[in-house]
């Protein structure tokens, strides 16, 4: 599972410096606010996913690109843009479309972390803390695997989580939009009835 490359920042590292302090036991539950925040993100990826595979589907109906072997959330992006580059530049911004779709690509670790990692929210801060006891997780994050005594954390400031809920919603209905246009110019060019991807 594909998570999000560590950030640094003055105010995280405080976060850190707080909780380094604070006893699991004394961390609170989440707020409405905050499961609203987690599934809105969750479900913005979950809708971003399924126009991307739309996408690829459309793509290879119309012969722009051959059918994958397997089709997972680990190449769906790349399937896709090898799509984009193969359409014709007078009909795709091909620059613009590659760059947003490698930044939904670049926050998907988020969503990974916030849908499998359960959270508390850090006593008296506007911040969570995610929990996980995957080893896997820990020797990709840390280089050693987690113990009894020890977790995997992260850190997330609830500021910045609400402006990249924002922010992602925005390429969420792009590529929609972008997907649905697809559909329109491509879908039935060929006779090709080729299997789901």
């Amino acid at each position: 599972m594909a998570l999000p490359p560590p950030h640094e920042n003055e105010e995280l590292r405080r976060l850190r410096d707080v909780l380094a302090r604070t006893p699991l036991a004394v961390l609170e539950p989440l707020r409405d606010e905050d499961y609203w925040l987690l599934g809105k993100y969750v479900q913005l990826y979950n809708f971003l996913e399924f126009n991307l595979r739309r996408a690829a589907q459309i793509f290879v109906e119309a012969g722009i690109i051959e059918r994958p072997q397997r089709l997972g959330s680990h190449n769906l992006i790349e399937t896709v843009k090898q799509g984009v580059m193969r359409l014709n530049t007078a009909d795709e911004p091909a620059a613009d479309t590659l760059g947003k779709l490698s930044e939904i690509e670049d926050r998907r670790g988020f969503r990974n972390l916030l849908a499998h990692w359960p959270a508390k929210r850090i006593p008296q801060e506007d911040a969570l803390v995610l929990l996980s006891q995957d080893s896997a997780d820990a020797k990709r994050m840390l280089g050693r695997e987690n113990t009894a005594a020890h977790c995997s954390h992260a850190v997330v400031a609830l500021p910045d989580l609400r402006g990249l809920v924002l922010h992602m919603d925005e390429y969420e209905i792009w590529l929609a939009r972008k997907t649905a246009q697809w559909f329109a110019r491509y879908h039935g060019t060929t006779t090709t009835n080729a299997p789901d991807v």
